[in-house]
């Protein structure tokens, strides 16, 4: 991320979470898509990826220092935010977003482990 001058922070408890290569992809493309948003749209200059296994389920947190925004407002054009809220429940996941103007940004996605 040095081209948009952010720092990035990864926070893992294994190298691989326990899920199926499907809804690995879609956590992929949700954590993705969240970077993309804070590069777009959040001025930020620090970005903390977790991933982490707890409890049966699988956490994906993207986290920034950015502008933040109100989570409540309708964007016109914009479906990323809605894609990956999509993508979680299509899993059985859950998508969660908190923001404030200038408190920053936190996407959390919880998705169960698989179960064989």
């Amino acid at each position: 991320m040095r081209a948009h001058k952010i720092d990035v922070q990864l926070n893992t408890d294994a190298p691989e979470p326990p899920l199926t290569i499907e809804a690995k992809e879609a956590l992929y493309r949700i954590g993705l898509e969240a970077i993309q948003n804070t590069i777009k749209h959040a001025s930020a200059t620090r970005i903390e990826l977790s991933l982490r296994t707890e409890n049966g389920y699988v956490w994906l947190e993207v986290k920034d220092n950015g502008q933040g925004f109100d989570p409540a407002a309708k964007f016109s054009g914009h479906f990323g935010l809605q894609s990956m809220r999509e993508r979680a429940e299509q899993f059985e996941g859950l998508f969660k977003i908190e923001s404030k103007p200038n408190n920053g940004t936190v996407v959390r996605v919880r998705m169960p482990v698989n179960g064989d």
